[in-house]
């Protein structure tokens, strides 16, 4: 069984600033081309920023995933940009399947400085895992939106 993931993100700014801020997906998070041979006990995928990868128990990379890219322009020239999730254990699901993965995390430096332009690129990995119920899993894409929030 290959299962191909892509993880969308939403983005919510918190400032109160007037200023045009804008963020950019350059590339979506991606967990890659895995393969399941037993979904009787949880597995996982990790990606990191750095673009490597990780996997545990019964599940498979067959094709390498990627770290998401988020451009950040609009911003002042070197200030600190603070970033934060609330994902825990999100859902990813299927539209032809009822089985789910789960987003267990985001893995990012939660604090970016702009340069000199008021621009700055946030890399962003994470994991996920199967449900270890023993039930299968169809082919196909899986996806979430998350949201993510931005202090400056």
């Amino acid at each position: 069984m290959r299962t191909h993931f892509c993880l969308l993100s939403a983005l919510l700014l918190s400032a109160g600033s007037v200023a045009q801020q804008t963020i950019t997906e350059l590339e979506p998070l991606s967990f890659g081309l895995l393969a399941i041979t037993d979904n009787s006990s949880v597995s996982s995928v990790t990606v990191l920023p750095s673009n490597t990868s990780a996997s545990s128990n019964s599940i498979y990379v067959v094709k390498q995933g990627r770290a998401a890219e988020l451009l950040f322009e609009g911003y002042g020239a070197r200030i600190q940009v603070t970033i934060s999730d609330n994902v825990n254990n999100q859902p990813l699901s299927n539209l032809h399947n009822n089985q789910r993965f789960y987003l267990n995390r985001l893995i990012y430096n939660p604090t970016l400085v702009t340069d000199s332009y008021g621009s700055a690129v946030l890399t962003v990995g994470g994991q996920i895992s199967t449900s270890g119920d023993g039930s299968t899993y169809n082919d196909g894409y899986y996806d979430a939106t998350v949201s993510l929030t931005v202090d400056f």
